[in-house]
């Protein structure tokens, strides 16, 4: 085959592929080649519960950091307390049908990287020193205060022992008498906070339950 032949050939398998790419774009992905229920789509929307309970500061989209009511909102009393890091939210929704079906009110709050431990900080993490420890302490106040008698922690926990899923960028807990900074600190950091959160809700007479990480 000639120079000029396989070029030309070259040309045309070229356009053919990026037509194919652009009709698969504008398609949408072709939704017709896969039949996926409503039901299961629907839920792979990100979920928009906390819009309501997010604030807008200088220009710039921050979160308030404040609590946020779900299921039956009427209710007097929070009968659970949602606490977490950004894997809180991906579940608000379930919760939020769960709570109007049982007529209870559940609270939530959560901040993306921020486990719900006491008494740890996150370094080189989302946010600057002491957010994350003063979060979780607000959350404990509240449950005490509100008396409430279930708590759900959920937490992209490997994130704080492990890194991202590629092993890559954890984000690593310190406290008070372990500071290093390195992957095994965080791991025992992670452990002692994981029991000593759960000792100190149950001390005040809270069910604790912790919700295992969507598999990796």
């Amino acid at each position: 085959m000639g120079r000029k032949k396989i070029f030309v050939c070259g040309a045309v398998g070229s356009l053919f592929f990026i037509g194919l790419g652009l009709f698969g774009y504008f398609s949408k992905g072709i939704p017709s080649r896969v039949k996926i229920p409503v039901e299961v789509s629907e839920s792979m929307i990100g979920t928009k519960i906390r819009e309501k309970c997010d604030v807008k500061t200088k220009g710039k989209f921050e979160k308030n950091i404040d609590f946020c009511s779900l299921g039956d909102a009427d209710k007097s009393n929070v009968t659970l307390a949602i606490l977490g890091d950004s894997h809180s939210e991906t579940i608000l929704p379930v919760l939020d049908k769960i709570g109007k079906e049982r007529m209870e009110k559940y609270s939530h709050i959560g901040l993306g990287g921020c486990p719900p431990l006491l008494k740890v900080d996150v370094i080189k993490g989302n946010w600057q020193p002491k957010i994350c420890e003063n979060l979780s302490l607000k959350e404990y106040n509240f449950v005490k205060e509100n008396k409430i008698k279930n708590v759900l922690l959920i937490g992209r926990w490997s994130l704080y022992t492990d890194g991202r899923y590629d092993n890559s960028g954890i984000y690593y807990l310190a406290s008070n008498k372990d500071t290093a900074v390195d992957k095994d600190t965080s791991r025992l950091v992670f452990e002692k906070s994981l029991k000593e959160t759960i000792v100190s809700y149950q001390n005040i007479g809270v069910n604790v339950y912790v919700l295992a990480q969507v598999p990796q």
